[in-house]
């Protein structure tokens, strides 16, 4: 049965004076005839390819083992030879040592260059986790870990305060409570206070709104950085009366004057008043930690006489410099004190203790890099630990991968085995190939981090702070080491443990007899791929949640329109319009302007439009509803608002009427309140006619009667609940000097709105050439830059779920492979005795179903544990939402089971006879 016809395949024979010299070299035992019987029975199934290649492949064999042999013998000979020396340091040149590790190095890369295909496809999967990982880290690193670049940058603290009880978790410092830190905290060496501005700059080009901010003189010395141009300004300059003076942030100063240094001493004009230049700072110094953009291009005095200064207006914000070994948490408990000091301070502000008392008032202390990050952290941190997911993935992938390689290789490696190898040897030597395909996927993956970087950081936010320190630097190089050498641990360390010098022997003895080690050989790699399976299961829930999320919030009736409307702010200086009648003039012939031109339906303006967050909150006095003594009156947003408002925005108007150009004219004293707040003052009666004015305004001209009730808005984002807002006219009841509102944001209502900017420009400059635009954005992307940063998160998260699922139907679909083949002859006897394709398929996809569904449990037990850490990120979906988790299940199994098919449809060709023949 075993003879062929001559020139078979079964009846070629190794080359004649190679056999004979392994014949020759090998020990007469048998050990060395099964040496011999391995390798002949290897040729014959190679010269099935071709007689020459199998040849080629047998002497290189041959060699390999007579090398090894001899260098068996000589290496012992050379340590033990007489008179050589003793004590050398190992690593010297020509020591032993780094001789043999110089061999198997080469081995290693020898062995991984024959198996291209293997290699190839371990080197890719592996480069695609760390150089995912990697890019994602260089994020974290550059945005949450790298100090800011202050000096003792770890020292500077935010302060804030908190009123939990009334709703407000965080919110700013009012000038008077600064005061009083600022002269008896001992806690601080500096303490700045500041306010975000915005300035109109008209010299040298088009008129530009810029932002900037107005602070104490202690400011620059609190961030611990000095002009790289000129100086700060001073005390004197920050007095009352002092000399109008600003500093430039070094960006402002290249972009509108290419870095002219003689601009120092110069007067220019911001809000049409001049101001003299008295500094620049250096590159990277743009620090105004305002609403919505941070960066800052100017400084300039903020003109308080702190003594005086009022306790109760919470709108600005505050850094200090800690004193070296003082934590933020003594800082805090220091303030703490100091607030009974403000309380006996101000004790006859009755307003303001109520509003210490029902809030539950108290400091906050917070390191400054916190305040810069903001609410990016747990994002990013979420991210870095998705990608080490898929990381763990890929590991899992070239470990399975390593593990079906390493069998295939057992003849190679008990022949190492019989000659002298012991297990730590063979172990090493297959751990150093692991490290070194490791190695070159480490290189890629930096390749591939760089690469993906530019593209990451394009999709980023530009509201993410820091991005402009996002690279690769010396720690995410020592980090992607890192990754590295634990994917090579981790994909390496299996393959290195499994073979024990026993059962590699066993394979010689029983070389060519078809024999295996039983089903236990195949429970790591399927634990493996149930470790895969769960891994992109927690993924893709998370994924799922969030991608729900999105779609949830997109869904949401924000309250207004979004589409067909145009916006834009416009503020007119203070100096050239003053007083409350001017400004009001300006804006309401600027609407008439703009509700005359071709296709606008129509036009209107408002202080603070929904998403921008600059509403205002005060106490409010009802009519009513008189507040019992000792207690804080009710806190309601309030916002100025012009005629035709409501309709350009869409807002619907749900009871009486929006305002009319009476209501800012003669007529005064008329408001419009949202219907939530109707609903908490008036539930279930009419709140037309009621009547509310400010707390603080106890005259009798302050009651404003409410003329209309109108939908409610999600001004503070649409995963944010509608709020109590009261508009107001753009002038007050008390006639001129009542309130000004200099700066609105105008909203236009159009078909095709952005082809109307260049005549909105044109009627601008017809009434005031030196007043820029500012902010021109359609609603439609005001209402995506809201979510933005959950955008990029979502899809962050699905384009790493997309990979950990690829990758686990990978490696589910080479275990599936893998143990089709080495069952080809069962398999073969199956359908020899009458088993069909839909049998041998059905057998097959049920294995893959089993590894699926073993995943899939675990991976529902991970994803309800983990999945919690979204739930700040979370809007209309629970963590454990059911259809999310039962939809990821579904398309995981499915995935799982196509892995499936495609094995089990080779297995269901084979071809009987052959696959008995070739056992």
């Amino acid at each position: 049965m075993n003879s062929g016809r001559p020139g078979s395949p079964r009846s070629a024979a190794p080359p004649r004076l190679t056999a004979g010299l392994l014949r020759w070299a090998l020990p007469a035992d048998a050990v060395g005839r099964s040496i011999q019987g391995d390798l002949e029975q290897e040729f014959r199934e190679r010269a099935r390819g071709g007689p020459a290649a199998a040849g080629w492949w047998y002497r290189r064999e041959v060699w390999s083992v007579l090398g090894h042999r001899a260098l068996g013998a000589l290496l012992p000979a050379r340590r033990q030879a007489p008179g050589a020396p003793r004590g050398g340091k190992p690593g010297k040149e020509g020591d032993p040592m780094a001789t043999v590790l110089w061999r198997d190095v080469r081995y290693a890369v020898r062995t991984l260059l024959r198996a291209p295909r293997f290699t190839l496809l371990a080197l890719f999967t592996l480069a695609l986790g760390i150089g995912a990982t990697t890019a994602v880290f260089s994020a974290v690193n550059g945005i949450l870990l790298r100090p800011l670049p202050y000096p003792d940058s770890e020292r500077i603290v935010g302060l804030w305060h908190g009123a939990p009880d009334l709703g407000y978790d965080q919110f700013g410092i009012s000038p008077g409570i600064f005061h009083q830190y600022l002269t008896e905290s001992q806690a601080y060496e500096a303490m700045g206070l500041f306010l975000p501005q915005e300035r109109t700059l008209t010299e040298d080009g088009d008129a530009e709104r810029v932002r900037g901010i107005s602070s104490t003189p202690d400011l620059f010395k609190v961030m611990g950085v000095t002009p790289l141009l000129g100086r700060t300004y001073d005390a004197e300059e920050a007095a009352e009366g002092g000399s109008s003076v600003v500093v430039l942030s070094h960006a402002l100063w290249q972009r509108r004057y290419g870095g002219d240094r003689s601009l120092l001493g110069r007067t220019i004009p911001l809000n049409g008043e001049p101001a003299e230049v008295i500094g620049v700072m250096p590159p990277g110094f743009d620090f105004g930690l305002g609403e919505g953009e941070r960066r800052a291009e100017f400084w300039i005095p903020l003109r308080m006489n702190l003594e005086n200064a009022p306790p109760g207006t919470f709108s600005f914000s505050a850094v200090a410099r800690l004193r070296p070994e003082v934590t933020p948490e003594a800082a805090e408990a220091q303030e703490v004190a100091l607030l009974q000091r403000v309380r006996e301070r101000w004790a006859d502000e009755e307003s303001f203790i109520n509003f210490l008392d029902a809030g539950g008032f108290h400091p906050i202390v917070r390191i400054f890099q916190e305040e810069v990050v903001g609410d990016m952290e747990r994002p990013l941190w979420i991210l870095l630990g998705t990608v080490g997911f898929v990381l763990l993935i890929a590991c899992a992938n070239v470990a399975n991968l390593f593990l079906v390689r390493s069998e295939g290789r057992r003849r190679e490696l008990a022949v190492r085995a019989a000659l002298g190898a012991t297990r730590g040897k063979i172990a090493g030597q297959l751990l150093l190939e692991s490290l070194i395909l490791a190695a070159a996927a480490g290189g890629v993956g930096v390749g591939l981090a760089w690469v993906g970087m530019p593209l990451l950081l394009a999709a980023a936010p530009p509201e993410i702070p820091r991005l402009d320190e996002v690279g690769l630097d010396a720690t995410v190089l020592a980090f992607a080491l890192g990754a590295t050498l634990l994917s090579a641990f981790l994909f390496g360390l299996a393959p290195a443990l499994r073979h024990d010098i026993p059962r590699l022997l066993a394979a010689l003895r029983y070389a060519g007899r078809g024999t295996t080690d039983g089903r236990e050989r195949h429970h790591l790699r399927n634990a493996l791929v149930v470790g895969q399976t769960a891994l992109a299961m927690v993924l893709l829930v998370g994924s799922g949640l969030l991608v729900k999320s999105f779609w949830e919030i997109r869904r949401t009736d924000p309250g207004f329109d979004t589409d067909g409307i145009l916006t834009f702010r416009l503020a007119v200086p203070s100096g050239q319009y003053p007083g409350a009648e001017r400004p009001a003039a300006f804006h309401q012939e600027l609407l008439e302007r703009l509700r005359a031109l071709p296709g606008v339906e129509e036009a209107g303006g408002v202080s603070s439009p929904p998403l921008g967050q600059g509403a205002q909150g005060t106490a409010f006095d009802v009519e009513d509803k008189p507040t019992p003594p000792g207690e804080l009156p009710p806190m309601f947003w309030y916002k100025f608002a012009t005629p035709g408002y409501f309709e350009a925005m869409g807002i619907s108007v749900l009871a009486g009427r929006s305002f009319v150009p009476a209501d800012h004219e003669g007529d005064r004293g008329n408001i419009v309140v949202s219907q939530a707040l109707a609903d908490r003052l008036w539930p279930g009666e009419g709140a037309l006619g009621k009547r509310l004015r400010f707390e603080s305004d106890t005259t009798t001209e302050g009651w404003q009667r409410v003329v209309g009730v109108v939908e409610s808005t999600r001004d503070h984002g649409l995963q944010e609940e509608p709020i109590e807002v009261i508009y107001l006219a753009m002038v007050g009841p008390a006639g001129e000097g009542s309130w000004s509102v200099p700066a609105l944001t105008y909203a236009i209502r159009a078909a095709d709105p952005l082809p109307l900017v260049p005549q909105v420009r044109e009627a601008v400059r017809a009434m005031d050439p030196d007043l820029p635009l500012a902010g021109i954005a359609t609603m439609k992307e005001m209402v995506a830059d809201s979510i933005v940063r959950l955008t990029f998160t979502a899809l962050a998260l699905a384009v790493a779920a997309f990979m950990a699922l690829v990758l686990g139907a990978v490696g589910l679909y080479g275990v599936l492979s893998y143990v089709v083949s080495q069952r080809t002859q069962e398999i073969g006897v199956r359908i020899a005795l009458g088993a069909g394709s839909g049998q041998v398929q059905g057998m097959v996809v049920a294995s893959g179903a089993k590894l699926a569904g073993a995943g899939l449990v675990v991976g529902v037990a991970g994803a309800a544990a983990l999945t919690r850490l979204l739930q700040g990120l979370l809007f209309g979906t629970e963590p454990l939402d059911p259809a999310t988790f039962a939809g990821t299940a579904l398309l995981l199994l499915g995935a799982g089971l196509l892995a499936s098919w495609l094995p089990a449809r080779r297995a269901a060709s084979v071809d009987p006879v052959a696959s008995m023949k070739a056992q």
